[in-house]
């Protein structure tokens, strides 16, 4: 993680860095290798990992005129190209790619706790839900048939996955994590007193070109309710349609 924090004055909570570099209290430049690296002046105290980030950085540290008064002042850059990109983007794939297997996890739930005919569980799971499933790596929910004459649900996007767990995931090319995809900066300035605590905040964003998931055709596009009369299966007495919602009494 390269980085650095630093303050003016008092260490406050950052004196919890001084005494982890375990670096003596003279100024100058002080740390272990492996450990936490401080460098201290008339003015300045800063921490970081890395010895050669205090080298570049703590000479160019100055006061500037600031629009507002603040105690906490951050600053986060454009992070969709920073080297911990590629490792967020895997975090962020697995989560996504668990999502979308629930949703599919549900449907063969239909079939095997209520006895849904399986081409049927997904107008099923969106009869139970009033909601349309949507895969969130923007793939399709589909039903595929097996030579055997039994069946699956998959998502057309799971089924060209490269897999792998956390430590071997293979993220598919182009894919980008959510927040990645249109945040592009922040500036941040917070004030504190003994009754009140006030913040102002400033946040880039840049909508990306394309749709994180893809756009659903007009018919998947309906709501699920307005779906129902055409996708329904035929309802018999007794049938899993009746086990989901009880016919009206007269």
């Amino acid at each position: 993680l390269v980085g650095y924090l630093g303050t003016t004055g008092q260490l406050g909570f950052l004196s919890l860095l001084d005494r982890w570099s375990e670096a003596p209290n003279p100024p100058g430049s002080t740390g272990q290798q492996g450990r936490m690296w401080r460098h201290r002046d008339e003015r300045f105290t800063v921490f970081s990992f890395q010895r050669e980030v205090l080298a570049e950085v703590c000479p160019q540290l100055r006061f500037v005129p600031a629009e507002r008064p603040a105690q906490i002042r951050l600053h986060v850059g454009d992070v969709s190209q920073a080297r911990l990109t590629p490792a967020l983007a895997t975090m962020s794939y697995l989560r996504t790619r668990t999502t979308s297997a629930g949703n599919l996890r549900l449907l063969h739930a239909m079939n095997q706790q209520l006895h849904v005919p399986g081409p049927d569980c997904r107008v099923a799971a969106e009869l139970i839900l009033d909601a349309r499933l949507v895969c969130p790596l923007g793939g399709r929910y589909e039903y595929r048939q097996r030579p055997d004459g039994s069946g699956y649900w998959t998502s057309t996007a799971l089924e060209n996955s490269p897999g792998g767990g956390f430590l071997d995931a293979q993220v598919p090319p182009g894919y980008m994590a959510p927040p990645l995809s249109w945040f592009r900066g922040l500036e941040a300035e917070v004030t504190m007193t003994d009754k009140h605590l006030s913040a102002h905040v400033e946040v880039v964003m840049q909508l990306p070109e394309k749709p994180l998931v893809a756009e659903p055709d007009e018919e998947s596009a309906a709501p699920a309710s307005e779906k129902q009369a055409d996708e329904q299966p035929a309802k018999t007495p007794g049938g899993w349609f009746d086990a989901i919602v009880p016919p009206k009494k007269k």
